[in-house]
């Protein structure tokens, strides 16, 4: 079975199941990788910069006002409280009525509470009415170009999904599947239950290195030429 990443691009929609994984795919010569790779509470991934976020998500999305880069301390926390997040949302899920689209969610929040460490994050800074939030987007290890710019998939299965997180009020939002987090579809519009997280002391994320708002031009634009056009989606407002 194939996985077609596809960064910033539409590709065919795959037909995986919630739990095969799909296979390698892509061309590492291309990557430039040039952000830092960060680990911590179980977790590896990197922080987009704000120029970056903007350039990748500015057309995917209508409802982010601005841009900003997460810092450490913003990062620690959401990731010190991502599993019990799936799990309350997996219970959530359980207690809704019977349904095609109800199964599909248990399925899927199965397998990524049983992953969850192996799937490899980007850390986004976005503004939705007023109120900063993290955009994590998860994928498996195995992804090509990470470190350069914003995976996006046109399917997927559970390998591939996004959730926010509102640093002030300490709450997760909207967790959804990248098939609809990136294809214009609603997302779901009311916070996940349960206490927000807990804000204790946070070991240092090992490799942390916040990225400027900026990379190089000649970066970006190698990496444009790299992937060739884009194609757009767009997400509804909050």
């Amino acid at each position: 079975m194939n996985r077609l990443v596809a960064v910033a691009l539409s590709f065919p929609l795959l037909s995986a199941c919630a739990t095969a994984r799909p296979a390698k795919a892509g061309a590492a010569g291309q990557c430039r990788n040039v952000l830092s790779v960060m680990t911590g509470h179980g977790a590896r991934g990197v922080v987009l910069p704000s120029n970056v976020a903007r350039r990748d998500l500015s057309l995917q999305r209508t409802d982010i006002e601005d841009y900003w880069v997460p810092s450490e301390d913003d990062v620690g926390e959401l990731e010190a409280a991502l599993r019990d997040a799936v799990k309350t949302r997996l219970a959530e899920a359980n207690r809704e009525p019977p349904s095609a689209d109800r199964d599909a969610d248990v399925d899927a929040l199965t397998q990524i509470q049983a992953h969850l460490s192996e799937y490899v994050r980007q850390y986004a800074g976005i503004v939705v009415n007023g109120n900063r939030r993290v955009l994590l987007n998860a994928f498996p290890d195995d992804t090509y170009c990470y470190r350069d710019q914003l995976i996006v998939v046109k399917d997927g299965g559970a390998w591939f999904w996004t959730i926010q997180y509102d640093v002030k009020l300490h709450q997760f939002l909207h967790w959804e599947l990248a098939s609809k987090a990136f294809s214009g579809a609603t997302a779901a519009g009311s916070p996940l239950q349960g206490a927000p997280a807990k804000r204790e002391p946070l070991p240092e994320m090992v490799g942390f290195k916040q990225p400027t708002s900026d990379v190089p031009a000649r970066d970006i634009q190698a990496v444009r030429s790299a992937r060739g056009p884009r194609r757009f989606g767009s997400f509804a407002a909050d």
